[in-house]
């Protein structure tokens, strides 16, 4: 039997030692030439409409105030009722942050 041809095309000289080279630098083997595709191209999206455009920018800009508003709300009923051990219904009571304010700027 003969040994297989190294003359095959794309196919590199192997060594007796499987996965390395016979020569030090290392030839890569081009890969076949492949076909073109048999999908279409993808086609490019379409635009939303604008009576749908126009509500979703209307979210995203309101959307960061709402939380931020929604952060100091809730923050302040966990520092003054679940920390401060306070009742909940001083929280919206304007006397109590008048005190507060009077506390943290007076002279």
């Amino acid at each position: 039997m003969n040994p297989p041809s190294n003359k095959q095309q794309g196919a590199r000289p192997v060594s007796p030692v499987e996965g390395q080279a016979s020569t030090p630098q290392q030839t890569k083997a081009t890969p076949p030439a492949t076909e073109p595709s048999a999908k279409p191209s993808a086609s490019p999206r379409k635009p939303m409409p604008l009576w749908v455009r126009i509500p979703l920018r209307i979210m995203r800009i309101l959307l960061v105030p709402f939380l931020c508003v929604a952060a100091l709300i809730g923050g302040v009923v966990i520092g003054y009722v679940y920390m401060g051990g306070r009742d909940s219904a001083d929280v919206w009571d304007i006397e109590t942050w008048k005190h507060l304010f009077e506390l943290v700027f007076a002279n």
